[in-house]
């Protein structure tokens, strides 16, 4: 993919005034994606007098501090509110190539590599091209930046009978500021970075001009004032939305969920839904504390039986989130997988399932869901305590997913679940009585007053 950068000789094309200027846009701002698996290594070729009749060595110089500063402009930005430990993951390291480099193939090592030209080699992109980036040149993997550092100007020439007034490039090279901001700029297209370009043309315009500062270095017709193009904070959100928390680091799976998400679950993993009824799913979730920014967004991907998928976002004030999901009649039967993605760190993928009340009682010898036999089993050796196992009998009980025949309730002289109750429900778990025993338990809970039916 090529990206230009558009030079506009300001005076000569606008004769716009956009000093006072108030206007009602929207920008877009493009995102290429994720470069580097490891920091990267920044290079460019050594500059020599040879290259250009018109350079001198204090151009050589220009050309390798400004170069250079631009690599530290990136790095300095994307390190500046990380902690001492983390630092090192947003390196990035910057390398001239010798002629003995060249000579030696070290170029191969490189991720970027910065080629300096006094002018573009074709004349349709001449006056108006400061710089180019090509990712993945030529099938290697590598990013290749060109810049042109050559200045524009207007040249007069004359015949009889007219004077002319033409684009032509002079002795002189652009300003060390106006250099190192478009090199910045095309090390943005590198590291992942799209254009950012107003929806209006008088605002871009306007950026290109100077008369108004756009929000990032992005910024498509940005180069008129240089002083104003600077890294702006929207450039490093945008930049580590795309990497992981570790940086340019790779960084496995494992890793992003521990660092990503303390916990991530539903709040039960069946789900029973009959004709004329509804149910929520209830999601939650915490944010690892090294790993949260306030306003960022949670995505949960949810994955239907049929593999088709449907994208839910909220955003996050705090670690905590919380999302729910309705179910009714017409939601698809069967497995429902969910995971969470959180600043390109990712959770444990986890499950529920929807099944027909009908089906269910039909298709099956047994009513009880199986998740309540694992329950029965932390009961009986006090895993859970006993309003957390009784509420969710009473909710299959009231939803109907489980029948209880009626009987008229007992005035209990206890408060206490009789222990046999317990042994039957251990048993139970334990496949040593039958399910129809176990019920007989859960009705006597519910003849006492235990487990409210309504």
């Amino acid at each position: 993919m090529r990206f230009l950068i558009v030079l506009l000789i300001i005076g000569f094309f606008l004769s716009i005034n956009f000093l006072n200027y108030s206007f009602g846009y929207n920008v877009t701002y493009q995102i290429l994606g994720k470069q580097f698996s490891k920091n990267p290594l920044v290079c460019t070729y050594e500059s020599t007098l040879q290259q250009d009749p018109y350079l001198k060595q204090w151009g050589v110089d220009r050309l390798s501090e400004s170069t250079r500063l631009a690599v530290q402009d990136w790095q300095s930005a994307l390190q500046q509110y990380e902690k001492r430990e983390t630092r090192d993951n947003w390196r990035m390291d910057y390398k001239v190539l010798s002629a003995k480099d060249v000579e030696n193939n070290l170029q191969k090592d490189c991720d970027v590599i910065i080629q300096l030209n006094s002018i573009p080699l074709e004349q349709d992109e001449w006056y108006r091209i400061l710089g180019v980036t090509y990712s993945n040149y030529n099938d290697t993997g590598m990013n290749l930046i060109k810049i042109y550092y050559r200045d524009v100007k207007i040249c007069q020439t004359r015949d009889e009978h007219y004077i002319y007034y033409n684009l032509c490039y002079g002795e002189d090279m652009l300003t060390s500021e106006k250099l190192r901001t478009t090199i910045t700029h095309e090390i943005g297209h590198a590291l992942g970075l799209g254009h950012y370009q107003a929806d209006d043309p008088k605002v871009n315009a306007a950026w290109a001009k100077g008369g108004a500062d756009a929000e990032s270095i992005m910024a498509v017709f940005s180069h008129e004032n240089s002083k104003l193009m600077k890294i702006k904070p929207i450039d490093v959100e945008k930049i580590k939305s795309m990497y992981t928390p570790n940086g340019f680091k790779s960084i496995s799976e494992s890793q992003l969920t521990s660092k990503t998400f303390e916990s991530f679950s539903v709040d039960r993993p069946e789900y029973y839904v009959k004709k004329g009824m509804t149910d929520i799913v209830t999601i939650t979730g915490v944010i690892t504390r090294e790993t949260f920014s306030r306003g960022h967004n949670v995505s949960i991907i949810q994955t239907f039986p049929d593999d088709h998928k449907e994208l839910k976002t909220l955003s996050l004030d705090s670690r905590t989130f919380s999302i729910q999901i309705k179910l009714d009649q017409d939601t698809q039967k069967g497995q429902h997988h969910l995971k969470a993605d959180y600043l390109n760190g990712y959770s444990n993928e986890i499950s529920f399932s929807v099944i027909d009340v009908m089906h269910h009682e039909h298709s099956n010898q047994h009513m009880v869901p199986d998740w309540i036999k694992q329950n029965a089993r932390w009961w009986a050796d006090g895993s859970i305590g006993d309003m957390d196992f009784m509420s969710g009998i009473q909710y299959l009980i009231n939803a109907e997913i489980i029948h209880i025949p009626t009987t008229d309730t007992i005035k209990s002289t206890s408060s206490e679940i009789p222990s046999w109750v317990r042994s039957n429900a251990k048993w139970w778990s334990e496949d040593k009585i039958s399910e129809i025993d176990f019920l007989k338990g859960v009705g006597y809970l519910v003849k006492i007053g235990t487990i409210k039916v309504k």
